[in-house]
């Protein structure tokens, strides 16, 4: 210190300078330095401070992670980002002008959350993020909630949102070793549904239909009638108790629709229906034996009509064909009848190529069996008479259909 030093210097061609210098004082201290830190995920950042003794001022700051370089900064604060999970050392060194330094160093953690996003990819209902911080061994558990979605069923999570198999299921053990922030995509089969007819009473209800869902289109419901005898088929209903039909065979039915569901047939009971008009017509009329004097037959209206009119005896047959009766949804035919005539006599009703009765006689009813009869038939008559007229003039047997009565 106060002292002068005299520098000499010499170039090539031999020429000399020299200078002067007056040291007052050599600055041998070096500076005290201090930082401290904040960590936000994986960016520490330093703030560093030093003092010296007053005759020189800071010139360099430098910072270091770990065993790493030093990155030298003429500021007092950097940031190192891209830090692992972990405890980790930062150092930072200062010099000043005269070439002093000073280095500290201190530990810090990094706490590395990562996050799981789950987008339910159509559906509704996702569940909410989870974090987790890093582990190399251990593990959490994804979320147990699942979304849901009209028409699919949920089969799991993947990490693509195209994926038609998932990777996890809800619940499932995810390891903290997976060092990134993810988004789980949920996973959708599209579901198949079921239309089951039930005849509800009846009989030949339509096989099943199945469809898969869609937002949009439609399918149409099967065309065939089931059928039950007395009733007439109105269509088709959820409720098995229902009086009128909210579909018809046949109807579009939309695939929107996301539920299985049983379509129950709508019955009406058949009303009671009575017939006075047979509409009679003579098929055949034939002699069956006797003295065969003026002997004479006549069908028409609701009646066969056997008889003589001069004295003898005779007997007579006849079959008449009537009115066309349409026996569709009914289970019973009852005929009112009735006979009159001098001696015996016998008939047969019903419908030709149908159901038709024994021989009965006098004034009775014939009730017929007709449920497994449909379309139109024709009544049918047939009869047997034998008439003596025992001296006597217009005697007559006949057999009238007073009335039929259809339920």
């Amino acid at each position: 210190e106060n002292k002068t030093y005299y520098i000499w210097s010499k170039d090539v061609l031999g020429n000399i300078h020299h200078q002067e210098v007056t040291v007052s004082k050599i600055d041998t201290n070096a500076p005290i330095s201090s930082f401290t830190t904040s960590v936000t995920g994986g960016s520490v950042s330093i703030d560093a401070g030093a003092s010296t003794d007053g005759e020189t001022k800071i010139v360099k700051y430098e910072y270091k992670l770990d065993s790493g370089s030093y990155y030298s900064s003429e500021t007092s604060s950097y940031t190192f980002t891209g830090v692992s999970h972990g405890t980790h050392t930062i150092s930072v060194r200062v010099t000043d002008e005269a070439g002093n330094q000073h280095e500290t160093s201190q530990n810090v953690s990094v706490v590395i959350l990562y996050t799981i996003t789950y987008n339910a990819n159509g559906g509704s209902g996702a569940p909410a993020a989870q974090s987790y911080t890093y582990d190399a061994s251990g593990t959490i558990n994804l979320s147990s909630t699942k979304p849901t979605r009209k028409g699919y069923t949920f089969l799991g999570w993947s990490q693509s949102s195209s994926a038609t198999s998932a990777s996890y299921s809800a619940g499932q053990a995810w390891k903290r070793s997976n060092a990134s922030n993810y988004t789980l995509y949920a996973v959708w089969r599209v579901n198949t549904y079921t239309i089951t007819y039930n005849a509800n009473g009846g009989s030949g209800a339509p096989a099943a239909q199945s469809y898969t869902y869609a937002t949009s289109g439609s399918i149409n419901l099967s065309s065939t009638k089931p059928t039950r005898a007395g009733y007439t088929f109105q269509g088709w209903s959820q409720s098995s108790s229902a009086s009128s039909a909210s579909y018809q065979p046949g109807q579009a039915w939309s695939r929107s629709n996301a539920s299985n569901y049983t379509l129950y047939a709508v019955w009406k009971t058949v009303p009671a229906s009575t017939i006075t008009n047979m509409s009679l017509s003579k098929q055949s009329c034939t002699n069956s034996g006797g003295n065969e004097r003026a002997w004479s037959c006549d069908i028409s209206g609701n009646r066969i009509y056997i008889g003589l009119t001069q004295c003898g005896y005779g007997g007579g047959k006849g079959t008449a064909y009537g009115a066309y009766v349409d026996l569709t949804n009914y289970t019973k035919a009852t005929f009112n009848i009735s006979e009159d005539g001098d001696i015996g006599a016998g008939a047969k009703v019903g419908f030709v190529n149908g159901p038709q009765s024994g021989f009965v006689e006098g004034n009775t009813t014939v009730t017929l069996d007709v449920t497994n009869y449909s379309g139109s038939y024709r009544i049918y008559l047939y009869f047997e008479g034998y008439v003596n007229a025992n001296y006597r003039t217009d005697r007559s047997v006949s057999v009238t259909i007073n009335s039929l009565t259809l339920s």
